[in-house]
């Protein structure tokens, strides 16, 4: 399943799955943090980073978000959402 940011709602839907948002834009980064609260994983991808940002570290209250450059198609997903 592929969500656009602009039809995300509620993070309900991604309970207890490994997400990839894709964007780190203002809305890839709210809605990663808000699916984190949910979901098992949370990928976060984008083309290129800006600043302090960690590749591959854990963070969020759950510590269950890592950011990364690209795509991967070897992460095991079974639902994205899109910034």
């Amino acid at each position: 399943m592929k969500l656009h940011s602009h039809n995300y709602r509620d993070p309900e839907l991604f309970r207890g799955m490994t997400v990839l948002v894709i964007g780190a834009s203002n809305s890839g980064e709210d809605i990663s943090r808000e699916v984190a609260g949910v979901a098992e994983r949370v990928y976060l991808s984008a083309r290129s980073w800006k600043g302090d940002a960690e590749m591959g570290v854990p963070f969020g209250e759950r510590n269950n978000i890592s950011r990364s450059e690209g795509v991967s198609t070897n992460l095991g997903l079974t639902r994205h959402a899109s910034d």
